[in-house]
């Protein structure tokens, strides 16, 4: 995944997880797509199965763009009214990652930045599943920086998680112990007094099924809500989902 390259970040990162072997389940940089119009959904590369997906009803809010590294690409995922608004369902754009084992290890990553926000209260709603019904996490990310992670689905009840500096590229770490119904939170900027780190936060489902034999495919996904400010955007970077072996 490409982090771009601040060595602050990159050092970092290095510290935190670099200990045990992986197996990518989804990667995603944008570097082979063309700018100006929807990535390739089929993801090209290893490994095998790997794809992005949304409704067309999302597509005007999803373009390539060159990255403000210099060299670099990016997914602008923009906040183009859709008018009529569709159902929820319908506007969510998923990283799905190749099937594995549902009794896995999981890593899910992104980096990405806020661009254009005019109120603070503007967020991007992130979720991680198993790819079908069943929801891992959820969190709100603000355009102030503000992290919070959703306790209760059906209440939308939240907690108040930390805050990043928003002037900056976060980069997001969730370590899934499946088996646990657990999960650890990183978010790394270059500013080392605007970091957030939170462990042993429990599943959204209670009910995740752990089966060796039960394929999943783990699914990080994106949406933006319709808001007063159609320039804001969630720029994202590059996205990686990934196993422990």
């Amino acid at each position: 995944m490409k982090y771009h390259t601040n060595f602050i970040l990159l050092f970092l990162i290095g510290i935190l997880f670099s200990s045990c072997s992986r197996t990518q389940l989804l990667v995603s940089t944008f570097e082979n797509d063309i700018t100006g119009i929807q990535p390739n959904t089929e993801l090209p590369g290893d490994p095998v199965g790997d794809v992005i997906r949304y409704d067309n009803v999302i597509a005007p809010r999803i373009r390539v763009q060159n990255s403000t590294i210099s060299g670099e690409k990016a997914l602008h995922f923009t906040q183009v009214p859709l008018i009529p608004y569709p159902p929820e369902t319908r506007v969510w754009l998923n990283f799905r990652g190749a099937s594995t084992s549902s009794d896995k290890k999981l890593r899910f990553s992104w980096t990405a930045q806020h661009q254009n926000a005019v109120d603070p209260d503007e967020y991007v709603l992130i979720e991680l599943s198993d790819g079908a019904a069943k929801t891992i996490a959820r969190f709100y990310f603000y355009a102030d920086g503000t992290i919070k992670r959703v306790e209760d689905i059906d209440s939308d009840r939240k907690r108040d998680l930390g805050k990043v500096d928003p002037t900056l590229r976060h980069v997001v770490f969730v370590e899934v112990d499946v088996r646990a119904k657990t999960y650890k939170l990183d978010v790394i900027t270059a500013a080392t007094n605007s970091n957030i780190s939170r462990d042993a936060l429990p599943f959204n489902y209670s009910d995740f099924t752990v089966n060796s034999t039960n394929p999943i495919n783990p699914t990080l996904s994106f949406r933006l809500d319709n808001g007063g400010n159609d320039r804001r955007k969630y720029i994202i970077e590059g996205v990686e989902i990934s196993q422990e072996n």
